[in-house]
């Protein structure tokens, strides 16, 4: 295997490797999944209030 083929081989095996994630985003990331948990508990709960703020969730995630 030549130099070149060797370093083909070992990018096209860098790129398939997943990238570990950003500690900031990963922390953000388990903050929203806390507080959709949190609004599920209040619906399921029978908070008549509940569905105005996950509706804001919903649209503030999609934008």
């Amino acid at each position: 295997m030549t130099s070149q083929q060797l370093n083909k081989r070992l990018s096209r095996i860098a790129a398939k490797v997943p990238e570990k994630p950003n500690q900031e985003a990963e922390a953000a990331f388990k903050a929203i999944i806390c507080y959709l948990d949190e609004l599920a508990a209040r619906k399921a709960a029978g908070d008549p209030e509940v569905q105005v703020e996950i509706e804001l969730a919903a649209k503030a995630l999609k934008e």
